[in-house]
């Protein structure tokens, strides 16, 4: 959406408003795009921290950070981290690429030895990464830059790499499990170069700074419209349209970018969920209200809104024409359709079927100007 019309829509709107607030900021990719390519401050929201800590690392950051040296230098300290637990790295390069369930097992059991500062080892090592994996990124979590911006740089990168790295469709709710038919598919992410991909991802954030300093903000979408948006603000709202809780997707960043949870439990290695984060946006019963509210307020500030929701009945309750009907006693309404492909996140009757939970489908793009006072 952002290489067409969500694109367009923004580099023609953003240079006349003072601000533009990412209510849902999500990846970030919305955030990065407005900051990078217009003269103005972005403000990414979100419920979860790790998003806030990859969309921080490009808005945040209005001068240019050498990679290579920043990678060279980290990757020295981390090298110097792991060659102090010499008979973990030997064990763990031993079950590093898995031929049977039984070599996985061990992996678990391995990463159940203590390992002082090591929680991605012993949270997710044998899991979503290998035992070797898990070290590596222990070892870059532990010997992250002192000080901004190379340790938000950083940061990002290691929630990219794990990311990319993680043995998980597409998602981290549940990792691979070894059965014939997954065992590949996690043998082929376990085989992930950890600090290759590393330095990948440090290229990546550093190509690009935002024109204007941003900021991000860990929060709820509703209670910061209420009480931070102002008159002058276009603000983009992309909310969840799954009943799903996002935070049980992406606890594994999360844990990631928090430092680690209390505690994680199951074959997911999630925490318990009174620790994760929720959005009233994927509850059926209060997606409606917080709809209603979000808009009120919106409207309340005079702010102009891009809102991109997708068609049909949503698992949420939500629907195109409920945003619609909240919003038309305040806003001049105009709206575009956009073909898209959406997760659904492993709950649609395709995936059930064997597909991997993509559904074709239009998104709607409104755009809600306020009415004349």
């Amino acid at each position: 959406m952002l290489a067409g019309t969500l694109g367009d829509h923004l580099r023609d709107l953003a240079p006349s408003h003072d601000r533009f607030v990412d209510l849902f900021a999500g990846s970030g990719a919305v955030a990065k795009f407005v900051a990078t390519q217009v003269h103005v401050p972005v403000v990414a929201v979100d419920l979860m921290q790790f998003s806030g800590r990859i969309a921080a690392a490009t808005i945040e950051r209005t001068r240019q950070v050498d990679g290579p040296t920043l990678t060279t230098r980290w990757k020295q300290r981390a090298t110097e981290w792991v060659a102090e637990h010499p008979g973990l790295l030997a064990a763990a390069t031993a079950v590093a690429d898995p031929q049977n369930a039984a070599t996985v097992e061990a992996a678990r059991e391995l990463c159940r030895v203590p390992l002082d500062g090591g929680f991605i080892w012993s949270d997710y090592g044998g899991y979503y990464f290998s035992p070797l994996q898990a070290l590596h990124l222990s070892a870059y979590h532990a010997t992250l830059p002192p000080r901004a911006p190379h340790r938000g740089i950083a940061l990002a990168a290691l929630l990219r790499t794990a990311s990319r790295a993680s043995a998980s469709p597409g998602h981290t709710a549940q990792p691979f499990r070894p059965t014939e038919r997954l065992l590949p598919h996690l043998r082929s992410a376990w085989r992930i170069d950890i600090g290759t991909e590393l330095s990948r991802q440090v290229n990546t954030i550093v190509a690009s700074a935002a024109f204007v300093a941003g900021h991000s903000v860990t929060a709820d979408s509703v209670a910061f419209a209420e009480h931070h948006v102002r008159h002058g603000d276009l603000v983009f709202c992309d909310p969840p349209y799954s009943e799903a809780q996002y935070s049980r997707f992406y606890h594994v960043l999360e844990g990631i970018a928090r430092g680690g949870w209390d505690s994680v439990h199951g074959a997911g290695r999630a925490p318990l969920g009174t620790e994760r984060s929720s959005s009233d946006f994927s509850r059926k019963t209060q997606a409606k209200t917080a709809t209603r509210t979000l808009l009120t307020a919106l409207a309340k500030h005079r702010a102009t809104v891009l809102w991109t929701y997708p068609e049909g009945e949503r698992s949420n309750n939500l629907t195109v024409d409920d945003i619609r009907a909240y919003a038309s006693p305040h806003f001049t309404i105009t709206e575009s359709r956009i073909p898209m492909r959406h997760s659904t996140l492993g709950g649609s009757e395709t995936h059930k079927r064997g597909r991997l939970g993509r559904k074709d489908l239009y998104e709607v793009l409104f755009q809600f100007d306020p009415k004349p006072e």
